[in-house]
């Protein structure tokens, strides 16, 4: 949804974020200019962690649906390189036509800042509370209040999300 509330289509090509990220990104956005790239976004990940409230997101994965309460974030995705030196340590394969699905959820505030260097190493990923989860499909409804959404570091609307992978819908070209 845009910010008057209509739907809106977009397309990401690596992550996107439902929840905290939002928020990480719209400030390291602003303090990157000022602190550089990994200080800016660790330290809009430290202040925006410390604001925080979790919310409960109903997920529809390919037809399957999870209710999961206290989700901080909902990290959606084909690249597991976040911002800046976040990352998951998580298995992506570019043709496979799935997005991974990763929720920061159940943990308290305290608990995922002392994580936060967890999400430097890509270690957070094999944290088995944290739903970690593969669809073609996903749709992200919030129980109470819309959680915002950003692709690929920037801010983009609100939920609720429908997101659906394009498979091979764009060439990749690496070097050796």
């Amino acid at each position: 949804r845009d910010a008057a509330g209509r739907p809106a289509t977009s397309h990401f090509g690596c992550t996107t974020n439902i929840g905290l990220g939002s928020g990480v990104a719209g400030r390291s956005n602003r303090l990157r200019g000022v602190l550089g790239d990994a200080l800016g976004t660790l330290v809009a990940a430290v202040l925006t962690m410390a604001q925080a409230r979790p919310q409960t997101l109903r997920l529809v994965c390919d037809g399957r649906i999870t209710v999961l309460p206290g989700v901080l974030n909902l990290t959606i995705g084909k690249n597991p390189h976040l911002a800046s030196g976040l990352r998951l340590a998580v298995e992506v394969e570019p043709g496979d036509g799935r997005l991974f699905l990763f929720a920061l959820s159940g943990v308290s505030r305290l608990a995922l800042l002392a994580a936060l260097p967890r999400l430097y190493t890509g270690a957070a990923a094999r944290d088995e509370r944290l739903l970690l989860a593969r669809g073609r499909v996903v749709r992200v409804e919030p129980m109470l209040r819309p959680p915002t959404v950003e692709f690929d570091g920037d801010p983009a609307g609100w939920s609720p999300t429908e997101i659906e992978i394009l498979p091979r819908a764009l060439p990749l070209i690496g070097a050796a």
